[in-house]
Order: structure tokens, then C-alpha cells, then sequence
């Protein structure tokens, strides 16, 4: 009705090749896991819904309120449909009683894609756990070379105290020969030494 009031001529192929899509779609979605279906279906009611409000746009400015009226209830059926979508699809993550189940063929796509992907995910987390230890290694490396560096200073640090404290002990102990001595033979006036 709306295409002979634009002056167009109606369009037969379209609806015919819109069913042999929509079984054929609904064909390879039944051999989809059932989230990935869902997730197809809520990206296509989301573009749908972006048409239909740029459509009521265009309805707008061309001041057709016919067209206008039916983009509106497109909008707010698609609108409803994404909302219902997104809603089933967090049911599904959360395990509770979801509102669509699987096929049996979904349940055994899904479970033949996480058998295929196992040997995937298993690598996957294997490198992960590797580069992990091998961070916590390095880490440990780090403390320890801090740790023995830490050591070494002190280390220096007591043996210049001990090398000190033997060398003044020295010295005074020098300081008495030589006074017991009588270190004036050299010719040499002999000053105790500061302490």
C-alpha cells in the first residue's frame, strides 16, 4: 500500500528471498552453539533497530506521519526484542532458567567446539603460566641479587670497621713500644697519636 502511494512498484523478490535467507539462517544457526546464535541474532536486531530509527528520521523529514507512525512501532519492537535478547543471553551466562534452550544438535555443536578448542585454550593457558613463573623468577632474582648486594655492602662495611679498629690498636700499640723504647733515639720527637 505505502510503495503504490510513493509511486513505486511493488516488490515481489524480496519477501521470497527474505524466507530462503531466514531458512537458510535458520538452518546454520542450529549448528551454532547457542550463545554464539543468540549473539547473532541481538547484532541483527540492533541493526534493525538503527533503521528503523533512522527511518523515522527520514519519515520525518519528508513530513510523512504514515511512515513515521510505522517506523515508531518498528523502533519500539526492536527495541523490546534487543532487550529480550540481551535478558536471555545473561540467563544463559548465569546458568539460570533461560527463556530459549539449546537443540540437542546446539548442545552437541557446543560441546564439539570446546573439544576442538581445548587443545587451544590448553597451550594458551600454558604459555600464560609459564611467562608467569618465569615473571615471579625473575622477581626472585631480583630480591636475591638485591638481598646478597645488601650482604656484600655490609660486609665491606665491617670488614673497613675491623681494618680500622686492628690499624689504631696497632698504633697504639706501636705508640708504647716506642715509648718503652725510647723512640727519641732516631732523633725523631715522637706524638702520640690522636684517638
Amino acid at each position: 500500500m505505502i510503495a503504490g502511494q510513493l509511486g513505486e512498484v511493488p516488490d515481489v523478490m524480496t519477501p521470497v528471498s527474505g524466507r530462503l535467507t531466514t531458512l537458510f539462517k535458520s538452518t546454520i544457526e542450529h549448528a551454532q552453539p547457542f550463545d554464539e546464535a543468540l549473539l547473532g541474532d541481538l547484532a541483527l536486531e540492533q541493526q534493525l533497530l538503527g533503521r528503523a530509527r533512522y527511518l523515522t528520521v527520514l519519515a520525518e523529514a519528508a513530513r510523512r506521519t504514515d511512515v513515521h507512525a510505522l517506523a515508531e512501532r518498528l523502533t519500539i519492537a526492536h527495541s523490546e526484542t534487543v532487550e529480550w535478547i540481551s535478558t536471555v543471553l545473561a540467563e544463559e551466562a548465569l546458568g539460570g532458567p533461560a527463556a530459549l534452550r539449546a537443540t540437542p544438535f546446539q548442545r552437541a555443536t557446543g560441546g564439539a567446539t570446546k573439544a576442538i578448542s581445548l587443545p587451544v585454550r590448553t597451550a594458551r593457558e600454558g604459555v600464560n603460566r609459564a611467562v608467569s613463573s618465569a615473571k615471579e623468577v625473575g622477581e626472585w632474582a631480583r630480591g636475591a641479587v638485591s638481598e646478597a648486594t645488601n650482604r656484600a655492602t655490609r660486609f665491606a662495611g665491617a670488614a673497613g670497621d675491623v681494618a680500622t679498629t686492628g690499624r689504631n690498636a696497632s698504633l697504639r700499640r706501636a705508640e708504647t713500644v716506642a715509648r718503652r723504647e725510647g723512640a727519641t733515639s732516631l732523633g725523631l720527637q715522637w706524638q702520640p697519636a690522636k684517638h
